[in-house]
C-alpha cells in the first residue's frame, strides 16, 4: 500500500528519516518492497522525499536501516518493470552509467497503481533537477 501520510510509516522508518533530515515536511510517499538484503533483514522501503530518494528498512542495529540515499541529481530515472510471469519491480537508474541498475522486486499483493504513482512522484522530482 502506498503511504502518503508520514505518520503511517513504521516508527523505525520515521526515526531513520529524521536522522537524515528527511522529516514530515519533506515526505512525499513511501512503499514497502519485497526486496531483502539477506534472509535475516526486514523488507526494503522506498521513500520519496522532496529532495531525496531513500532506500531503507526497519533494521535496528547500527548502521541502522539506511541502504541508499540519493539526491535527485544523481538519478537518471525510476522505471516500472513487469516480467513475463507478471512479477513487478522498480528499477532505479543512476546518472553514472558505470553504476549498476538497482532492481527492487515488489510483492504480488502490492497494487500496481500504487507502484506507478510512486514512480510518477519520483520521476517528477528527478526531472526537476
Amino acid at each position: 500500500m502506498l503511504i502518503i501520510v508520514y505518520d503511517k510509516l513504521p516508527e523505525r522508518i520515521k526515526l531513520l528519516l529524521t536522522n537524515y533530515e528527511c522529516d514530515k515536511s519533506k515526505f512525499v510517499c513511501g512503499l514497502k518492497t519485497a526486496f531483502k538484503l539477506n534472509y535475516g533483514t526486514p523488507y526494503m522501503w522506498i521513500v520519496v522525499a522532496k529532495d531525496s530518494l531513500v532506500l531503507c528498512n526497519t533494521l535496528k542495529q547500527p548502521p541502522g536501516g539506511l541502504w541508499a540515499l540519493y539526491n535527485y541529481s544523481e538519478l537518471n530515472s525510476i522505471r516500472f518493470k513487469k516480467d513475463i510471469v507478471d512479477n513487478f519491480s522498480i528499477e532505479i537508474l543512476e546518472v553514472n552509467p558505470n553504476k549498476p541498475i538497482i532492481n527492487l522486486p515488489m510483492s504480488r499483493t502490492t497494487n500496481v497503481e500504487d507502484i506507478k504513482e510512486l514512480i510518477k512522484c519520483c520521476n517528477g522530482l528527478v526531472n526537476k533537477e
